[in-house]
């Protein structure tokens, strides 16, 4: 897949999970982090080797978020 294209979708599932959160819907996390494995995806094509620090941590902590908010249900 063309990865200008995945750019656009990674922006797009971005977008979403932090709107979902904002919202407090938890599902955003898991859309985030999936926006974040697309990112990496995206970087390494590129070699952005600095965004893909970046979106590893997003991840740690989209994961983190996840289990966060399950405790609190």
């Amino acid at each position: 897949m063309n990865l200008d294209l995945l750019g656009y979708v990674a922006t797009f599932l971005s977008i979403l999970g932090n709107l979902l959160i904002v919202y407090k819907k938890r599902i955003g996390f898991s859309i985030w982090l999936l926006s974040n494995v697309v990112w990496i995806y995206v970087d390494i094509g590129i070699g952005l080797y600095s965004q893909i620090i970046m979106m590893v941590l997003y991840a740690i902590l989209n994961i983190v978020g996840w289990y966060k908010w399950r405790e609190d249900d």
